[in-house]
């Protein structure tokens, strides 16, 4: 283009210094003509300076076409042949006519084009239980037949990756994905291959996070469930049809701690405005292994509860050491539950480890509750005492659990006047005092009959329901708690030795 516009700008310039030429020139005018030569010869010398630019120019073009030609042979050359045959490259392959826009010709109007998947998890650097995510390392390659190709070689050939962009490819992408990237040594880690009867062949390495979408779990006992499913989001059925080329394959090496790996294939369609668009999918079966629940989780808090149990021999009244150790058991378990819902998924309902701790709290707990039980019915402060006999003493009863509650408070909020202050008359005797003709009585007071004296050998009823609660509870706490034991591991590990259904 600027080749053309040099030659233009020059021939503007020639045809002004012709007309310049062409002008007659005026004797009287000396000067003018004068000046129209020197400009004559400018002109002149700006021709050639624009000659020699274009020449340039055309010197510089016909390197590039060499320095272009030099890379489409070395692209044609065979890297793994012996006898030196050069194969077709790209521009080779590619008809005038091609549009890489336009999906490959259908071999009828009933049958889509089939594009044919192979898809290999090499390992699984990563998976984040909490965050439902899984990372996998995969191996994936794209087969499919495109007839507007030149093919007249006679085995297969191999291109850069870049070159794909060159021919049609499939609109494939990973469903659920969150992330994907590549790790590069040399070049990126991908191949194209296209052999003589007009398949391209394009495989590459990615690692891939995608999302697990779970059903219901009931950690640790269950089988988290993955999906690795490949979908076209553009080209619907009727047009390419996704088929697995062989059964994907999980590397016998791949480790993933606490976990056993297991992987299933299966081919899916889901609609989309009313179009139906092809998908495959791996799901992928990851059941846990027990042995770390079990050593970090479930030994320790049957230790923990076992210890609360314990708090039964110490003696009642021994308030420091028994209320110390049943306070500083709950705070522990409660301590462990909260470390352990940090590493656990996140969900609305109650998981089996969730039920487990918590009925452990439960035992402990009511360990704490039990010994406030006790200490209720047989322990009473000083200033508790003397308000029973200060009761006793008003209502004339000898037993506080026969009084109403009206009476009760009528009594203990009554505030009453000291002695030397005034004495109730109902408690002055009439037999005594100064009457109004001088004479001197005597003045008594009267009070309530005294209680008959309780033989102090024989218990209280107070003492006799803690003896009786302190006796069951160290025979139905552990009892319990095994129950427990037994229904919790038999459903559960029903559900855990159960088959997945992958």
């Amino acid at each position: 283009m600027s080749k053309y516009f040099c030659f233009v700008l020059l021939l503007v310039l020639l045809l002004r210094s012709r007309l310049i030429q062409s002008e007659p020139l005026n004797p009287d005018n000396a000067t003018f003509a004068r000046e129209g030569k020197g400009q004559i010869n400018n002109l002149t010398s700006l021709g050639m300076a624009l000659q020699k630019f274009v020449n340039r120019f055309e010197e510089v073009e016909m390197q590039q076409n060499r320095i272009l030609d030099k890379a489409v042979r070395s692209l044609d050359r065979d890297s793994g042949g012996a006898d030196g045959n050069r194969l077709p490259s790209v521009i080779h392959l590619l008809p005038d006519d091609y549009d890489k826009r336009q999906f490959p010709p259908q071999k009828d109007d009933d049958t889509p084009n089939e594009i044919s998947i192979t898809m290999d998890i090499y390992s699984i650097p990563q998976l984040d239980e909490k965050k439902e995510e899984i990372m996998l390392e995969v191996r994936l390659s794209h087969y499919w037949y495109d007839s507007r190709l030149e093919a007249d070689f006679k085995k297969p050939i191999e291109l850069v990756p870049e070159a794909i962009g060159e021919f049609w490819s499939p609109d494939s992408y990973f469903h659920h994905a969150k992330d994907s990237k590549t790790v590069n040594l040399i070049r990126k880690p991908a191949s194209l291959r296209i052999t003589p009867d007009k398949m391209i062949k394009y495989t590459m390495m990615t690692m891939v996070t995608i999302g697990c979408p779970m059903s219901f779990h009931i950690y640790p006992m269950d089988q988290q469930t993955c999906r690795l499913e490949l979908q076209s989001f553009g080209y619907s059925l009727q047009y390419n049809n996704y088929t697995w080329r062989r059964k994907p394959f999980l590397k016998r090496d791949t480790v993933l701690d606490n976990h056993n790996v297991k992987i299933a294939h299966y081919e899916f369609t889901y609609t989309s405005d009313g179009i139906k668009y092809p998908g495959l999918g791996i799901r992928i079966e990851l059941r846990r292994y027990l042995g770390y629940h079990i050593t970090q989780t479930y030994i320790p808090s049957v230790i923990y509860v076992a210890v609360a149990w314990l708090s039964f021999v110490v003696p009642s009244d021994v308030v420091p050491g028994r209320m110390v150790l049943c306070v500083t058991t709950l705070l522990t378990l409660t301590s462990m539950f909260n470390s352990v819902r940090n590493i656990t998924p996140q969900a609305s309902y109650m998981k089996a480890i969730d039920l487990w701790v918590f009925v452990c709290i439960l035992f402990v707990f009511s360990s704490l509750a039990e010994y406030g039980l006790i200490l209720h019915l047989t322990s009473r402060s000083a200033w508790q005492k003397r308000m029973d006999a200060h009761i006793r003493g008003k209502t004339g009863k000898a037993s506080l659990k026969t009084i109403s509650p009206a009476q009760l408070l009528s009594v203990t909020m009554h505030k009453e006047k000291r002695l030397g202050e005034s004495l109730h008359p109902d408690f002055i005797s009439p037999r005594g005092g100064s009457g109004q003709d001088g004479r001197q009585a005597n003045c008594t007071i009267s009070t309530p009959s005294p209680l008959a004296p309780r033989d102090p050998a024989l218990p209280s009823d107070k003492e006799r329901w803690a003896y009786t609660i302190e006796w069951t509870v160290k025979i139905i706490y552990p009892l319990a708690f095994a129950i427990f034991n037994a229904a919790y591991w038999t459903i559960y590990l029903r559900h855990y030795s159960s088959e997945p259904e992958v």
